[in-house]
C-alpha cells in the first residue's frame, strides 16, 4: 500500500515539474508553446489509500489554478472507485467546490 501511495506521489510530482516547465515556457513567450495550447490530463487511481485520494485532490486544484483551461480526466480501478463511493470517500467536500 506504501509503494502504491510512493509512486502516486512520484507521479504527481513529475506532473507538476511539467506543468510548471510548460508554464515559464509560456511566460517567457517561447515560439513553440502557442496561446491556443491546451493541456490534456488523464490520471489513473488504483489505490483505496485515503492520503493518495486526498494528494490526488491537492493535485487537481494545483492544476486548475495554474492553467484553469487544462482538460483532466480521473479513471479509477478497483480499490480507487472509493474515492467515488459517497459512503466511503474522504474527499466528498472538496469535489463540490
Amino acid at each position: 500500500m506504501k509503494k502504491i501511495s510512493i509512486m502516486l506521489l512520484a507521479f504527481v510530482m513529475v506532473n507538476a515539474i511539467a506543468i510548471k516547465k510548460g508554464m515559464a515556457q509560456v511566460a517567457a513567450g517561447n515560439p513553440a508553446v502557442t496561446e491556443k495550447q491546451q493541456h490534456k490530463i488523464i490520471f489513473q487511481l488504483t489505490t483505496g489509500d485515503t492520503l493518495a485520494h486526498k494528494a490526488l485532490m491537492k493535485q487537481l486544484n494545483n492544476i486548475t489554478t495554474v492553467v484553469p483551461g487544462t482538460q483532466i480526466e480521473v479513471v479509477c480501478h478497483g480499490p480507487g472507485l472509493s474515492m467515488l463511493v459517497t459512503g466511503k470517500t474522504v474527499v466528498h467536500k472538496k469535489c463540490n467546490k
